[in-house]
């Protein structure tokens, strides 16, 4: 399989050992790994960017003519959501566009499209309904 990775190297100064040690003893597993390679001397860092999708392309699907309104439409054109998490990191961020771009209310947003919301409130709503 092939992967995609952004490759940084570590700018000089006196806090870098401080910047490398965060980044190597706090990893998230499943959000964007990367692993620490020393090349001729120089250490570089290679994240591993696949399944991640460029904002633009986001946008693009979601302002084209017949452009997406759900998040299985943002998906089906831009592959967005089909990574190894399934969609559990970029389902907020893609309907935070959805709701910026195109100004539906966020309790109105679809997975796919007719009556398929994803939120139907806030838990503010339902707070004291219990002992109704």
């Amino acid at each position: 399989m092939n992967r995609n990775y952004m490759v940084l190297k570590p700018g000089p100064g006196k806090n870098e050992e401080y910047t490398v040690r965060m980044l190597t003893e706090n990893r998230i597993p499943g959000f964007l790994s990367f692993r620490e390679k020393q090349v001729d001397g120089e250490r570089w860092f290679y994240y591993d960017v696949t399944s991640r999708q460029p904002l633009g392309r986001i946008l693009d699907a979601i302002h084209r003519p017949l452009g997406a309104r759900s998040l299985d439409g943002v998906k089906r054109r831009t592959r967005a959501g089909m990574g190894r998490c399934q969609a559990g990191f970029c389902t907020p961020r893609t309907m935070e566009l959805l709701h910026r771009e195109l100004g539906i209310p966020m309790t109105e947003i679809t997975k796919s499209g007719g009556e398929s919301r994803l939120l139907v409130g806030t838990s503010k709503d339902t707070l004291g309904k219990e002992d109704a």
